[in-house]
Parts: structure tokens; sequence; C-alpha cells
């Protein structure tokens, strides 16, 4: 299989939003500017890919407060978020839940069919964020597509931007950042209006 990068494929720093937008291109900035959906896969995006066994056979993973709270803002500032997994768990959706992501695709190999769905309702740019095979034609048909730095090589060769952060442990919580940066949205007011 022969790997072949976006026109962008960006590498992140871990620091401010606004220093790593300065460092983008100037289409690429564009692109974040004008989204509209934030597309997210779960494991490996969400998660750090880790699946715990409990005693009595319940799998278990972990999410990322901050991640969490990245999402809770993108909504704050009027985009939206779908989850689109392969996955289908009462774990994920209780998490789909409690962040109130009303788009929810979930135990669906073809990503690509569910985000062609999304395209056909939402006028603006649509940014997918994976980390592994599955997400490749997903990520492709998307405006922007982003991935953790822990992501499979073939992930990292098809998005534009890539997180210094791993799945689970911040990614997702970076590009919400960079997002809000982008549309000019102050994270600060958001939160102010986030405590009403």
């Amino acid at each position: 299989m022969s790997i072949h990068a976006r026109p962008f494929n960006h590498q992140l720093d871990p620091v401010a939003a606004r220093d790593n937008l300065e460092r983008l291109p100037i289409g690429l900035c564009d692109e974040f500017a004008h989204i509209e959906l934030v597309c997210l896969d779960v494991d490996g995006i969400l998660t750090d890919g880790s699946i715990i066994y409990s005693e009595s056979g319940r799998a278990l993973v972990t999410f990322n407060a901050r991640d969490g709270l990245g999402i809770a803002l993108l909504q704050r500032a009027g985009v939206s978020v779908a989850f689109v997994s392969a996955l289908d768990s009462p774990i994920v959706r209780k998490r789909a839940e409690e962040l109130h992501i009303k788009s929810v695709c979930l135990g669906v190999n073809d990503k690509l069919r569910c985000v062609r769905d999304m395209q056909r309702h939402t006028r603006g740019k649509i940014l997918f964020m994976g980390d592994d095979l599955w997400d490749l034609a997903a990520m492709r048909a998307c405006d922007v597509a982003a991935s953790s730095c822990d992501a499979a090589v073939e992930a990292l060769a098809a998005a534009d931007v890539i997180s210094s952060y791993g799945g689970g442990r911040g990614a997702v919580r970076q590009i919400a950042d960079m997002t809000l940066e982008a549309q000019d949205i102050d994270r600060g007011s958001l939160m102010a209006r986030y405590d009403e």
C-alpha cells in the first residue's frame, strides 16, 4: 500500500493555538476558520486506544477531561461535533450523552458513508479527526483531516494537521482550540457563558 501525504501535513507544536495557526499555510487557516462540523473517531482519538477489562469481563476505557471541555467549547461556539466510530459500546454512548453529542454514528465500518450523510446536512467545512486505517476514507473526504501524533503511519500521512498530543491525551482539545482561534472566538468568553 502506498502512502500519499495530504498537501499540508503539518505537525503542530505544544504551544498556544495562535502560534500554531500562524505557522499553518494560509489555505489551511482559512479551512479552520470555516469549520462547522468536527467529526471524531473514538478509539485512538477520544481515548488512547487502550482497552482495560475488569474482573467481570467488562471493557473499560478512559476519556480526557480537557478533550471534553474542548468539545463543549466548540458546541458553545456553534460548531457541531459528531462521533463516528467502529466501536459501539455503552461507554461511548454515555460519553456522547454527557457531552450532548447529537450526531452519533457508532458500530460502523464504513465511516465514509456516515460522513457523506453529514456533508449533505452541513454547509460549512468539515474536519475529521482519525487515527487508523478505518478512518482514511473519511479523512480524505473532509475539508480538513486531523490526527493525533500517535496515529498509524497511514493516518499521519492522510492528515493535514497532526496534533502534538496523543489520542485521549489532549489531541482533540488542541484541534478544538485551533478551530476556535481561527474563527476568532475567545475561549474565555465561552467559559463565562459555560458557567451561566
